[in-house]
C-alpha cells in the first residue's frame, strides 16, 4: 500500500494532473449532455415522477407514496424551494456532484491498491462512467452514486485511521443512500460484518462495527417510524420491491427477455373490491359530482359485515369541498363489508342501495376466492362450474348460479354466465349465449372454450387460487376482470352492458385507495405472486437469477417495445452501451482475478459490484441498476488494464534484451 506522504513530488503533480483533468472530462461530458444531446430518452423531469413530488415538497405539500423512498425528492425540493421550478438547476448540481466521483475514486483505490492504479481509476472514471449521463436526468441513480461511493470512501478511512467518528459518517452515509436506491438497505448491516471480522480481531472492532450499525439505524428509523404510523407494518424502505420482484418471477424461461409474453402477467388485474390490510381502519373517500353533487350534502354510510350484520350508520370523519371522508373500523380476515350511501341529495345513478348494497372484502390471502357468501359472479364461478361439468365436484351456491332455474348446473348455466360477465364482446354475429363454445376433458384440466379460440383451463386438483386457472388471450383472458352481481345472472338473449368493477364498488366512492392502504396492499398481493410463481418453477427462476446477475453488468438492449425504452438512434446508443459495459465486466473479472492470485483482495471494491449484482438479480434489472457500482467496478478493470500494460512493457524489455546486436 502506497501511502500519500510515500509520492514523489512528480508522482504528486502527475497525480494531480491526471485527476483533474479526469473531473473536467466528468464536467464537460456532463455539461454536454445536458445542454446540447443527452443519449437518455426521459429529458431533465427524468423519471419515477419524481420531478412533479418534488415540486409538491418544495409547495409545502407532503409525500404521498410508499413506492418510492423520500431522499431524492428531498434533494430535488431543496433547489425548487430556493429557484423556483427550473430543473436546470438541480440537474446541474448533480453534474458538480458527479464530477466528485473521480476524485473521491482516487482516494478509495489509493488507499486500496496504489497511487498508478487510483490515477487510472480516476481517468476511467470521469470518462467512461455512465452516471455522466444519469446526471442530467431527474432519477435518483445519480446522486446516489455519489453518496454510496463517498460512504466507502469514509469506510476506507474509518478502516485505516481507527476513529470512530469516521465509523459514524460511513454508517450515516450508507443508510442515507437507500433512501435513494432501496436496494442497498442491507449494505450497512454488511459493512458492520466486514468490520468486525478484520484483524487483528478485538473488542475495539465489536465496537466500531455497533457504531456504523447505531448510525444506520438513528438515520433509517424516522422513515420507518413514518411508514409504521401510516400502516402499521414495518417498512425500512419502499413498497415498490414487490412489483419488481413480481417482474423478476416472470421474465424466467421461454420468458428470459420479456415478461409481457408470459401468461402469468394477465394475473396482474384482480377483479374483486378487496384489501389485503386486515384489522387497520378502513377508508372510505366519497368524491363530488359523479353520484353526490352538492358540496354540503349531508351524507351517511351504512355498513354491516358477514361476522357482524346490524347496519351501523357512520358520518364523514372530514369534509371538504371535493369529498367527505369516513372510516370503518378495521375488520380481520377474511371478512365481507357491505355498505351503500344515502344523502337527501340525490344519490341517483349509484349502483348501491340498501335493497341491493355494494360489498367489499378483507382477506390476507390475495390470490383466493374472497367472495365466501357468492355475492358476486366471477372468474372463480366459472372454473368451479367447467371442473363440475367434467368431474361432477361440487360447486358452492349451486342454487345461485342455476340460470335456466331448471335445478340442474348444466352447459347452459355456464354459458349464461359467460354470457353475463363477457356482454359486448361477443365477435360480431355471434348471439351473447353462444360465447362460450364447448367444455372437455383435456390433459387432466377441464376446458372450456370461447368462440375466439382462446380456452379456459381448471386443473383437476383446483382449489381455488386465481393463479390455477390458465388463460390464453381474449375473451378467456377477459373473463379474469370481470365480476358483476350474481343477482345480474340471467339466461335471458338480452343481457345487457357488463359492469365494470368502478360500478360495483359505489361510483363515487374510493375504497383504501389511499396512498398508505394501497401501497401495502399492492405490495402484498405482488409479493404473493411473486411467491407463487418461484413454487411453480424453481429451477427456472434460480437460472434467471444467475442471468440477471450478470445482467446487472452487461446492457444488452433489445427490440421489444414492452420491456425496451424505444427513441431515436436507440439501436446505435445500445450498441455502443453493449460494448462498453462488456469490456468493463470483463476487464473486472480479471482485475478481480489478479487481486487473488497477488492475495491482496480489496474488498471494499470487489464487496458493492457483488452485492449489487446479488441483490438486484431476483428482480427486473434495468440499465440504471449498474450505474450505482460502476466506479469500482472501473477499478478493478484499471487493475487489470495495468497488469496487462506492465506485462506488455516486460515482454518488450524482453524481446529487446534478447535481439542480437549487429556488428
Amino acid at each position: 500500500m502506497t501511502g500519500p506522504d510515500s509520492l514523489t513530488p512528480s508522482e504528486l503533480r502527475r497525480d494531480r494532473v491526471t485527476v483533474a483533468f479526469a473531473t473536467l472530462a466528468s464536467l464537460t461530458l456532463g455539461f454536454a449532455f445536458l445542454l446540447v444531446w443527452s443519449p437518455l430518452p426521459w429529458g431533465w423531469r427524468g423519471i419515477d415522477r419524481y420531478y412533479e413530488r418534488a415540486l409538491s415538497l418544495a409547495r409545502g405539500g407532503g409525500f404521498p407514496t410508499l413506492d418510492v423512498p423520500a431522499g431524492y425528492a428531498i434533494f430535488l425540493a431543496v433547489f425548487y424551494r430556493l429557484f423556483g421550478d427550473h430543473p436546470f438547476v438541480p440537474l446541474t448540481a448533480q453534474v458538480l456532484l458527479n464530477a466528485l466521483v473521480p476524485w473521491m475514486t482516487y482516494r478509495l483505490v489509493r488507499m486500496l491498491v496504489d497511487r498508478r492504479t487510483a490515477a487510472l481509476s480516476a481517468l476511467l472514471v470521469g470518462l467512461f462512467s455512465f452516471n455522466t449521463m444519469y446526471a442530467t436526468t431527474q432519477a435518483s441513480d445519480s446522486v446516489c452514486n455519489v453518496l454510496f461511493v463517498a460512504a466507502i470512501l469514509a469506510l476506507a478511512i474509518a478502516w485505516k485511521r481507527n476513529r470512530l467518528t469516521w465509523f459514524v459518517l460511513a454508517g450515516t452515509l450508507l443508510a442515507i443512500a437507500p433512501q435513494f436506491r432501496p436496494n442497498l438497505i442491507l449494505f450497512p448491516p454488511l459493512a458492520a460484518v466486514m468490520t468486525f471480522v478484520r484483524r487483528p480481531r478485538s473488542s475495539r472492532r465489536a465496537l466500531q462495527a455497533l457504531v456504523i450499525l447505531l448510525a444506520a439505524v438513528v438515520v433509517t428509523l424516522p422513515w420507518m417510524i413514518r411508514n409504521y404510523r401510516l400502516t402499521g407494518e414495518i417498512i425500512p424502505a419502499t413498497t415498490h420491491g414487490s412489483v419488481q420482484l413480481w417482474y423478476g418471477t416472470l421474465q424466467v424461461g421461454p420468458y428470459l427477455h420479456s415478461r409481457v409474453y408470459n401468461h402469468q402477467s394477465y394475473f396482474e388485474e384482480w377483479p374483486f373490491p378487496t384489501s389485503t390490510i386486515a384489522d387497520r381502519p378502513i377508508v372510505v373517500i366519497v368524491r363530488r359530482g359523479r353520484c353526490v353533487d352538492s358540496a354540503g350534502a349531508d351524507l351517511t354510510l351504512t355498513w354491516w359485515t358477514d361476522r357482524r350484520p346490524a347496519r351501523m350508520r357512520s358520518s364523514p370523519r372530514a369534509v371538504t369541498e371535493t369529498d367527505w371522508t369516513f372510516e370503518i373500523p378495521g375488520q380481520p380476515s377474511p371478512t365481507a363489508v357491505y355498505y351503500y350511501l344515502s344523502s337527501p341529495a340525490a344519490v341517483a345513478g349509484c349502483a348501491a342501495t340498501e335493497g341491493q348494497p355494494a360489498v367489499y372484502f378483507i382477506t390476507t390471502d390475495p390470490l383466493a376466492d374472497p367472495d365466501r357468501h357468492g355475492d358476486l359472479l366471477d372468474v372463480f364461478d366459472v372454473a368451479r362450474l367447467t371442473a363440475h361439468l367434467v368431474w361432477r365436484t361440487p360447486v358452492p351456491h349451486a342454487d345461485r348460479m342455476d340460470a335456466t332455474h331448471d335445478g340442474v348446473l348444466d352447459i347452459n348455466d355456464l354459458q349464461a354466465i359467460c354470457a353475463s360477465l363477457l356482454a359486448g364482446q361477443q365477435p360480431a354475429g355471434v348471439a351473447p349465449l353462444q360465447i362460450a363454445s364447448a367444455v372437455e376433458e383435456q390433459d387432466g384440466h377441464a376446458v372450456l372454450r370461447f368462440v375466439d379460440g382462446s380456452t379456459l383451463r381448471v386443473p383437476r386438483n383446483f382449489d381455488g387460487r386465481f393463479t390455477d386457472i390458465e388463460t390464453s388471450w381474449r375473451l378467456a383472458y377477459l373473463l379474469l376482470q370481470r365480476v358483476r352481481p350474481i343477482s345480474q345472472l340471467s339466461a335471458d338473449a338480452d343481457l345487457g352492458a357488463p359492469v365494470p368493477i368502478e360500478d360495483m364498488r359505489v361510483p363515487a366512492v374510493d375504497i383504501n385507495r389511499v396512498f398508505f392502504r394501497a401501497d401495502p396492499d399492492s405490495m402484498h398481493r405482488y409479493t404473493a405472486l411473486a411467491m407463487d410463481n418461484i413454487r411453480r418453477d424453481p429451477l427456472a427462476f434460480a437460472r434467471a437469477y444467475f442471468y440477471r446477475a450478470y445482467r446487472v453488468f452487461v446492457i444488452e438492449g433489445g427490440i421489444d417495445v414492452y420491456t425496451v425504452t424505444r427513441f431515436k438512434g436507440d439501436a446505435v446508443i445500445f450498441a455502443l452501451a453493449h460494448a462498453a459495459s462488456l469490456t468493463y465486466f470483463l476487464l473486472f473479472l480479471a482485475g478481480a482475478a489478479i487481486t487473488v492470485w497477488r492475495r491482496r483482495v480489496p474488498l471494499l471494491l470487489l464487496t458493492p459490484p457483488a452485492y449489487l449484482a446479488l441483490t438486484i438479480a431476483p428482480v427486473l434489472t434495468n440499465m440504471r441498476y449498474s450505474v450505482t457500482m460502476q466506479p469500482f467496478v472501473l477499478a478493478v478493470a484499471a487493475i487489470a488494464t495495468l497488469a496487462a500494460f506492465d506485462a506488455l512493457a516486460r515482454l518488450r524489455s524482453d524481446d529487446g534484451a534478447q535481439e542480437p546486436k549487429l556488428q
